[in-house]
């Protein structure tokens, strides 16, 4: 596509007409469009060719017509293709000799006039009878008060314009010497290419009073989105004039880059004004010392501080006012300066080293060549090199920003500061301003002073530490700098809430207690699965916050960092080069990067600490192991400063057992609810539910009456929980008291309370139209097994696929309906890991009854899920939650394990197996044992060897 300015500069009716529409284009794609950019005299675009708008959005191409006056039909169906102005003959041919680049849609050929329209037999005007073909690209550029007309899209009309173009294909003489119209004449057409230009082609009637008026209120309007004053009307009208101009051989888009610089004018001052208005001063020994007038700063990363110390050096040297005798303009203004670039288009410093000329005001140029190549940035230095040396006497300066090694063997007279910016060259008054600066602290607003240690302090004052990307944000910044990840606002606060009673060496205590009663550097949170292990390390963190928060209003405290160790970021860190010590461990659990946040680096290494690791029961992997080896290395926590680990784990012997490993950690039971608690808790969760209605007060204990075995299911929160919401049910069916003990009749197990509960969430979903059974189990229910499968299997891609689940499988959100999911930073996420087992351990029996006969799924499964895929000396079961849900479906399916099992056997011997078969048996496990054994020819030896339970002894091998 070859475009550029080849219009005279003398103006005439059009040109005007024409600009204005490029200003009136470009500020509209300021709000509206991405990626955009306008061009002139499109050379491609045919009669289309006035101005080219191309964005990621939406292609427009527009002819301007200024003509006012009367349009009427015969001068759009004209055969004369020397009358031809406001010929639909001479646009249509146009449009078919477009470039491929020039992309078409729906009103995307545009002619702009100023006439009025009298041809209401071919076209409609868009109003309320043509909702159809109205364009909300149109509208976001003219607004709804102009004009559009569009071609009728009719069957008759088709034809007549058919008829009418080729009449004036016919009216072009063969002796035409005009290029354009002797390739109109030959052109083939046909009715489709006529439907099709009656889609592209619409008419917009706006004189050029109405373009400025619409200019105008555009400029008002980016008040409300930009962070500065645009430039006025004729400012800007200036220099788009200046933009349509240019040479072809300098012809450049307009786009949001290049109409910032001219809407960023007046900005200039407001730029300069923010940054000499910060309290922040340089010792005067560290300032710039001019002994040229053309200063290159080569940056260390640290832009606005540099840029700062540029205006600092100015003031010291002549003490001028810098909003009116420095241009430092930029492209865009960064919302805030420590992430500013200052990045310039070539163009862009060309415009402002001739304002610089030009102006005698400007004594101080500030130019960044960060983006040119070096050709370019030789080029403009050897400009105002030759301009500086002109003015011999002039107090004019220019400081350039510029790359490493930009200009170090330049033959021109230049001064370059390669400048790395330190902490200790601020002032004293400057670092107390800091140090007294609000930071957001895991959620808390405390003084950047509460975070320095003696350490650091001495740290930043007497050694040469540069200001990096923390420091830069807490000095620059005008909001709080946050520092840590804030467990407590990860997730939501539970509703219902039952304080816990918790069980250790010492006893039986509150969990308000302790901090008090804890004895050892590392402690082990346990319980069954749903015991509220989760909730309770979310409460110790409140209860250390407030703890801290109550002890520095007393005294000068610091204050502890908890640190959330994310053990998903753990498998990240550990698949990575970083050295594998405890602080990085921390460092790349925070986000803290070396080169970005030495600081944060700093006062994470020198804060007090307390890791909470919750979950790592559920991910039982060689990460855990090497996670588990650093917490091993006392001295590493001393080092930093860690005063306590706290872990959240299921109470299996096999993870309790290597936990306790830990320097004799100590282990902390919470204690199932008491009947007191279980009866508080049902109360208000179902008077929750029941959105504040009435509740039976001896509900529970009449339930217990009825069912003696449900105070043993009610033993957690979670099952709580999932009882509440079954009894919610009942009552909403005027279900009696009484009856509500059927609803367990026949709960023998975690897996049946499961199940009950999955039957009550159906329930509330059909709403007792039984057409949507069918969609609920094959859509909603299948679903939640692939996710399950997918969560838990992923570090397995191939048994996923034998399971017929997709790796990249997405839940949708629609299923979030039912209950069982949550979103999460990670996108969607079980309300709770037991229903991910839960599910996932339906699919596993499924895909195996099933696909009985494909051996490879059999071995596989066997191998990663029955097996947990590791032999290491501490962790064998990796999915002991799922096998948990599994031996309870695989009881109550009893009579269909020998045909699984006749094809283990076929499968095991065909392999010749040779893994350890016998740790399926360490579990006790007796109806996975039995679907693996039972008609395996080697079970006997399997057996003995392990000692199993007599039971499963005489079940085998007798």
């Amino acid at each position: 596509m070859v475009m550029g300015s080849v219009k005279a500069q003398n103006p005439s009716q059009g040109l005007p007409y024409e600009k204005a529409l490029h200003t009136l284009f470009a500020l509209s794609a300021f709000k509206s469009y991405t990626n955009w950019k306008i061009s002139n005299e499109v050379k491609s675009a045919g009669k289309f060719d006035d101005l080219g708008f191309e964005s990621d959005e939406k292609c427009m191409w527009l002819q301007a017509k200024v003509q006012s006056g009367i349009k009427y039909t015969k001068d759009f169906m004209t055969v004369n293709p020397n009358k031809s102005d406001f010929s639909i003959a001479k646009y249509f041919l146009s449009s078919l000799t477009f470039k491929k680049s020039c992309k078409r849609t729906r009103n995307s050929l545009i002619l702009c006039t100023a006439a009025e329209m009298k041809a209401a037999d071919i076209m409609d005007e868009f109003g309320p009878k043509t909702k159809s073909i109205a364009d909300d690209n149109l509208q976001k550029i003219f607004g709804p008060g102009t004009k559009k007309y569009k071609l009728k899209n009719q069957e008759d009309i088709a034809d007549k314009l058919l008829k009418i173009i080729k009449q004036f294909q016919g009216s072009i003489s063969n002796e035409e010497t005009d290029k354009e119209k002797k390739q109109w004449k030959n052109l083939e057409i046909n009715k489709e290419d006529i439907k099709l230009f009656i889609c592209f082609f619409v008419v917009v009637k706006i004189n050029l009073a109405s373009i400025e008026t619409l200019i105008k209120s555009k400029l008002s309007e980016l008040n409300n989105c930009l962070k500065f004053k645009p430039s006025n009307y004729e400012y800007v009208k200036h220099h788009v004039e200046k933009w349509y101009y240019l040479k072809i051989n300098k012809f450049v888009h307009m786009t949001e880059d290049y109409l910032m610089y001219i809407l960023c004018g007046e900005n200039n001052q407001i730029f300069l004004h923010r940054f000499v208005n910060l309290e922040i001063y340089f010792q005067k020994k560290t300032l710039y010392q001019f002994d040229s007038n053309i200063i290159c700063v080569q940056p260390h990363d640290n832009i606005a501080m540099h840029l700062l110390k540029i205006f600092r050096s100015i003031q010291i040297e002549k003490g001028l006012y810098l909003e009116e005798n420095t241009l430092c303009l930029m492209q865009k203004m960064e919302n805030t300066l420590h992430k500013m670039k200052y990045i310039m288009q070539y163009e862009v410093i060309c415009d402002m080293i001739n304002t610089f000329r030009c102006c005698d005001k400007i004594k101080y140029l500030i130019v960044s060549f960060l983006s040119l190549s070096q050709d370019q940035a030789v080029k403009l230095l050897k400009e105002i090199s030759e301009y500086m040396a002109s003015r011999k006497n002039s107090n004019k300066k220019v400081f350039i920003i510029i790359k490493e090694h930009q200009f170090e063997m330049s033959e021109i007279p230049i001064q370059i500061f390669k400048d790395e910016i330190y902490f200790n060259s601020l002032d004293t008054e400057t670092k107390q301003h800091i140090y007294a600066k609000k930071i957001q602290f895991q959620g808390e607003i405390v003084t950047f002073n509460n975070l320095i240690t003696k350490n650091i302090n001495t740290e930043l004052n007497e050694y040469e530490n540069e200001i990096d990307e923390c420091l830069k944000e807490i000095i620059f910044s005008e909001d709080s700098y946050s520092i840590g990840s804030n467990m407590q606002a990860q997730s939501k606060r539970e509703e219902v809430y039952v304080k816990r009673r918790l069980m250790a060496n010492s006893g039986e205590f509150t969990e308000i207690e302790f901090f008090e009663k804890i004895e050892k550097k590392i402690v082990v949170v346990t319980g069954p699965p749903g015991a509220g292990k989760t909730t309770l390390l979310k409460q110790l963190v409140s209860l250390k916050k407030d703890q801290d928060s109550k002890f520095q209003k007393k005294v000068n405290s610091k204050l502890t960092w908890i640190i959330n160790v994310d053990l998903k970021k753990s498998r990240e860190f550990f698949r990575t080069d970083i050295k594998k010590t405890i602080n990085n461990l921390l460092c790349h659990n925070e986000n803290i990067t070396p080169d970005s946040s030495y600081f944060e680096g700093k006062l994470i290494e020198s804060i007090d600490k307390i890791l909470i690791i919750d979950g790592i029961d559920e991910d039982c992997s060689e990460d855990i192991e090497e996670l588990l080896k650093l917490l091993a290395d006392l001295n590493s926590l001393q080092a930093l400063n860690i005063s306590l680990v706290i872990m959240g784990a299921r109470d299996y012997d096999f993870i309790l057992n290597r936990l306790r490993d830990l320097h004799g950690c100590e282990l902390v039971t919470i204690s199932p609810f008491s009947p007191y608690e279980q009866s508080f808790f049902l109360k208000k969760y179902l008077k929750q539910l029941l959105l504040g209605e009435n509740t039976n007060n001896d509900l529970f204990k009449k339930i217990t009456n009825f069912a003696p075995a449900f105070k043993d299911i009610c033993s957690t929160p979670l099952s709580l929980e999932m009882v509440s919401k079954i009894f919610k049910n009942k009552i909403s069916k005027g279900d009696s008291i009484g009856s509500f003990s059927k609803a367990f009749d026949n709960v023998t197990n975690i897996y049946d309370f499961y199940n009950r509960y999955l039957q009550v969430i159906k329930d509330e979903f059909l709403q007792d139209d039984k057409r949507f059974r069918i969609v609920f189990d094959r859509y909603y229910i299948e679903s939640l097994k692939k996710f399950a499968a997918k969560n838990l299997f992923s570090n397995f891609p191939d048994l996923l696929g034998l399971l017929n689940v997709d790796a990249n499988f997405e839940i949708s959100e629609d299923i979030l309906i039912i209950g069982l999911l949550k979103k999460s930073d990670e996108g969607y996420a079980f309300v709770h890991k037991t229903f991910e087992e839960y599910f996932a351990a339906e699919l596993l029996w499924d895909r195996l009854y099933k696909q009985k006969h494909n051996h490879d799924l059999l071995l596989k499964v066997l191998d990663k899920v029955f097996l947990g895929g590791l032999y290491g000396l501490y962790f064998k079961f990796t999915y002991r939650g799922v096998l948990d849900f599994f031996e309870k479906i695989l009881e109550i399916n009893q009579n269909d394990i020998s045909e699984v099992s006749i094809e283990y056997n076929s499968a095991l011997t065909k392999v010749n197996w040779e893994k350890d078969i016998s740790h399926l048996c360490d579990y006790n496990y007796f109806f996975i044992v039995k679907l693996i054994l039972d008609n395996y020819t080697k079970s006997h030896d399997i057996l003995k060897l392990n000692l199993f339970s007599v039971r499963l002894y005489h079940s085998f091998c007798i």
